[in-house]
C-alpha cells in the first residue's frame, strides 16, 4: 500500500475524512487537527528512525 493510500485511510478512520473536499473542509473548520504532519519531510533511510 503507497504512503498516500495510507494517509487517507487513516484520516477517513480517524477524522471522517473521505474526500479532498472533506480534508479542505477540515483543514479550514477544525483548527484542532493538526495536519503538520502529513507536510512534514519523510526519511527515506528507515534504517536511522527512532
Amino acid at each position: 500500500m503507497a504512503l498516500v493510500d495510507r494517509l487517507r485511510e487513516i484520516m477517513e478512520k480517524e477524522f471522517g475524512i473521505k474526500t479532498d473536499a472533506d480534508l479542505l473542509k477540515a483543514i479550514e473548520e477544525y483548527p484542532d487537527i493538526d495536519l503538520g504532519i502529513f507536510a512534514s519531510p519523510v526519511m527515506e533511510d528507515f534504517g536511522h528512525a527512532v
